[in-house]
């Protein structure tokens, strides 16, 4: 882990030409969170240059960046050396290297904040973006790009290749009208009409699209379930792999009481993948436990409890389903971790009078079943999970 620290020599160094008086106050990085000594010049050199570039990135007063962009920019090869150790086309191949490009990228936009500058770190981000497997990462990248490409924009407000990447970005936000301004914004030469073109379609599609599913999801919430069962099928002859209508019909046919055709269709949302595949097993359970085989049904219940983190809902259909299956200690388990998000939930006061009911003795809530359980080995079940949040 390196440490950004500012240090006062005692005595005037020179850097690339471009003299450091002593006393002024100047950006050292180093490798540990240590002293600097007055030996070692050459590495004190390194350290500087590289706390300079560090300082740059974090935004310093505008006096200071003059004064380091003017001693780092004396080498007259920095930059060059930058840029060819950067990748550009094709991007990096691996998520480790992209956030490497992505500093190199960014320590070029500082010394040389040109078009060309910032299009290329938007380049670096986009392809750390599509190569980042976590979803906080992939925020924090979106935040970044964002805020590049607005920044590149307030200068080169013309820019066609921003302007591009902009109306991009709010695309895959789905901000479709600020994604139709920036395309309607772009002024290309006559071979690049036909990439915007491309992209004014895509968005217009995605909207249009966007606009029917929500339309079918409104009919269900209405409980026009038939005309929601209609809207889907003819949604689902021109795109018949769009996860999320076959979500809504197989949730849409589950509620109408056409258990077969709800578990077709919610089997075919979870073959196709990328979608909330939480909410389709909790659906698939439901039909399933209808047509019979409650043991499958539990476990696809299971499924969406795993994947569906904190959902109270899908934690108390598995309870009831494993009372009705006789399996006390799976459902007090269950009604114990909704319990842990909120004991206060009103679906989850009526699944624990079931439980009480069935059960015939209290439902023992986390705070006292760490006194009641502590020695058992049903507590070491229960609570292993370190009950990440322990509120009760």
């Amino acid at each position: 882990m390196s440490f950004l620290k500012f240090v006062e020599f005692k005595e005037n160094i020179y850097l690339n030409g471009v003299e450091i008086k002593a006393g002024v106050s100047v950006p050292v990085l180093l490798d540990e969170d240590k002293n600097i000594k007055d030996d070692g010049v050459e590495i004190q050199k390194k350290c500087i240059i590289n706390g300079m570039m560090e300082a740059l990135k974090t935004k310093v007063k505008a006096e200071d960046a003059l004064f380091y962009k003017k001693v780092l920019l004396s080498d007259k090869t920095l930059l060059e050396r930058l840029r060819s150790t950067s990748i550009i086309k094709g991007g990096s191949s691996n998520f480790k290297d992209a956030l490497l490009n992505i500093d190199i990228l960014l320590s070029i936009l500082v010394l040389d904040e040109s078009e060309i500058s910032y299009i290329n770190l938007v380049r670096g981000l986009i392809n750390a973006i599509h190569l980042c497997e976590d979803e906080g990462d992939i925020d924090t990248l979106d935040n970044r790009l964002f805020d590049i490409l607005n920044e590149g924009l307030n200068h080169y407000p013309e820019s066609y290749s921003l302007l591009f990447h902009m109306a991009d970005y709010y695309k895959n936000q789905h901000n479709y009208e600020l994604a139709k301004k920036y395309v309607n914004l772009i002024k290309g030469e006559s071979g690049e009409k036909e990439s915007v073109n491309i992209l004014k379609k895509e968005v217009e599609k995605l909207e249009q699209t966007e606009s029917e599913i929500l339309f079918i999801y409104d009919l269900i919430s209405m409980n026009s379930i038939d005309k929601a069962i209609e809207k889907a099928n003819e949604f689902l002859k021109k795109d018949s792999n769009n996860w999320y209508v076959l979500m809504l019909l197989g949730w849409s046919y589950r509620i109408k009481g056409e258990f077969e055709k709800a578990r077709e269709n919610l089997i075919k949302c979870i073959g196709c993948g990328g979608g909330d595949f939480a909410e389709a097993y909790n659906e698939l359970s439901l039909a399933e436990w209808e047509i019979g085989d409650k043991e499958l049904a539990v476990t696809y219940q299971d499924s969406a409890c795993d994947l569906g983190e904190n959902n109270i809902s899908f934690y108390c259909n598995a309870a009831l389903m494993y009372l009705e299956l006789g399996e006390l200690d799976k459902a007090h388990e269950r009604l114990f971790q909704a319990a842990e998000i909120d004991r206060d939930d009103e679906i989850l006061k009526d699944s624990i009078e079931a439980y009480n009911k069935h059960s015939k003795e209290k439902f023992v809530y986390p705070k006292e079943a760490k006194e009641k359980f502590k020695n058992s080995e049903y507590a070491k079940q229960c609570l292993k999970e370190g009950k990440k949040n322990d509120k009760v």
